[in-house]
């Protein structure tokens, strides 16, 4: 698979790109309010655009120490994982876009499965995310919300 397609026009940031930053951010353990889905996916968001999603996080729910995925829906309460993560990006200036290199989303996984259905991830290409998994990251396919930079 080739990750040298064309980027998104003007902004540089290419699947090769994105790769290159989710496997070096993504490998390892996963550790909750550390290198949890969020964090990961925000981390690699950050390296790519220059745009900080921890700090709209911590923001949108007060604090950015979450200890469990537990821990983390009982913060965000009845609203839910996706209304929150919404509100999160809004708060920090984007907006939804098509799937593209560099894309936050909201992807479907098995591990998602298990809080919620979702989980933060970012598009390596069209129809390819990457996210966290707990020994580094895993692919997905379906993304269910996708947003950008304007």
């Amino acid at each position: 698979m080739a990750f040298d397609a064309d980027p998104v026009p003007e902004s540089g940031v290419t699947p090769a790109r994105v790769v290159e930053a989710v496997a070096d951010i993504m490998a390892g353990p996963l550790i909750y309010g550390g290198s949890d889905c969020c964090h990961a996916a925000a981390d690699v968001f950050l390296r790519l655009w220059g745009i900080d999603l921890c700090a709209a996080w911590v923001a949108e729910i007060g604090t950015a120490d979450v200890r469990s995925a537990g821990a983390a829906l009982r913060l965000i309460g009845p609203r839910g994982f996706a209304v929150v993560a919404s509100a999160v990006v809004a708060r920090a200036g984007l907006v939804q876009r098509f799937e593209h290199p560099g894309a936050l989303g909201l992807i479907r996984t098995e591990t998602a499965a298990r809080f919620g259905g979702v989980m933060a991830g970012i598009c390596i290409r069209p129809g390819c995310w990457a996210g966290r998994t707990e020994t580094g990251f895993g692919i997905a396919t379906d993304a269910v919300t996708i947003w950008g930079i304007r």
